[in-house]
């Protein structure tokens, strides 16, 4: 019997968050597999997959059967997408191609106003 209920964990990238358990989408997936139980899988956050040196895109291909959220920042300065070095192109396609249906979250800090921060949707 199900809840419905999905448990998400998270890798944080080891500049921001020293000493967390898990600093790649990779560690997660494998721990992930260990259990082997419905109602668990990986929270990509392309902020911090990106600066552990991932590219965000495979990582999507590589870990789409276990990826259960995601949420997404530009990298460095975890701004708006499209302020940084990340090439969301690639990964919103990415997501698609790889069947991706669930929620992105946005968890960035906008350089402008936060509609201004939202301009960004018009361009993927």
């Amino acid at each position: 019997m199900t809840s419905g209920v999905v448990l998400t964990v998270e890798a944080l990238n080891p500049n921001d968050v020293p000493r967390y358990l898990f600093a790649t989408c990779e560690q997660v997936a494998a721990v992930v597999a260990m259990i082997g139980r419905p109602g668990i899988g990986v929270q990509l956050d392309v902020y911090h997959c990106h600066q552990v040196g991932d590219d965000v895109a495979s990582v999507v291909s590589e870990l789409k059967d276990v990826i259960a959220h995601v949420q997404i920042a530009d990298a460095p300065g975890r701004a708006e997408p499209g302020t940084g070095e990340v090439d969301f192109t690639r990964f919103f396609a990415s997501l698609d191609e790889n069947g991706y249906q669930g929620w992105i979250g946005c968890e960035y800090y906008p350089l402008g106003s936060p509609e201004e921060g939202l301009a960004w949707r018009t361009r993927y």
